[in-house]
């Protein structure tokens, strides 16, 4: 992490330390950029671009913006600015480094995540419907709910993951829009 209030010319040489860890998990990936599976996400940052970035010394992710772009022989470097409870922060991090993420990509892998958990509710009830002949009749319906469930919530996943991108889409929405492009805007 810088220290706050630090001019951002004087980043690069604040936290050398920070830096040569960044490397070695880079190297430690041992991982192409062009394999990253968020790749393209990544190389469409610029300036001003949303991102979380990631505290060592907080142990947490952060929003922040792309506030400066650099290339040099080691690779790429984003610039972040983000705040704390108590600074406003800058950091200096490898485009495709591990301290850095696209925050709508994260958030739908979490609901993504969050729909495999088994909702497994006629396993812990498996007793209760071998009381009667009844209660058997109506574990295939149960079974079928709960299945019903599931889809539903896989479904309001994806919902929720094109609202998110479709409003990540429309900041990008250019001032001059053409004939051609006038519908697709409006469709987005």
């Amino acid at each position: 992490d810088a220290a706050p209030d630090m001019d951002p010319e004087d980043m690069k040489d604040y936290d050398q330390n920070e830096e040569e860890e960044d490397k070695e998990m880079k190297e430690e990936l041992d991982d192409e950029p062009s394999n990253l599976p968020d790749y393209e996400q990544r190389k469409a940052w610029k300036e001003a671009s949303p991102v979380q970035v990631y505290s060592k010394s907080k142990d947490k992710w952060y929003e922040g913006k792309i506030v400066d772009i650099t290339t040099d022989d080691e690779g790429e470097w984003l610039k972040i600015e983000y705040e704390t409870a108590q600074h406003k922060k800058v950091k200096q991090v490898d485009r495709y480094g591990p301290d850095v993420r696209d925050p709508i990509m994260t958030e739908c892998r979490a609901i993504t995540a969050a729909i495999k958990v088994d909702i497994n509710i006629v396993a812990i009830m498996q007793d209760q419907f071998q009381v009667s002949e009844t209660t058997k009749r109506a574990l295939p319906v149960a079974l079928g709910v709960e299945e019903s469930v599931r889809a539903i919530l896989v479904c309001q996943s994806q919902i929720r993951q094109s609202v998110r991108l479709a409003g990540s889409l429309l900041n990008l929405k250019p001032a001059n829009l053409t004939e051609t492009s006038q519908p697709l805007w409006a469709a987005v």
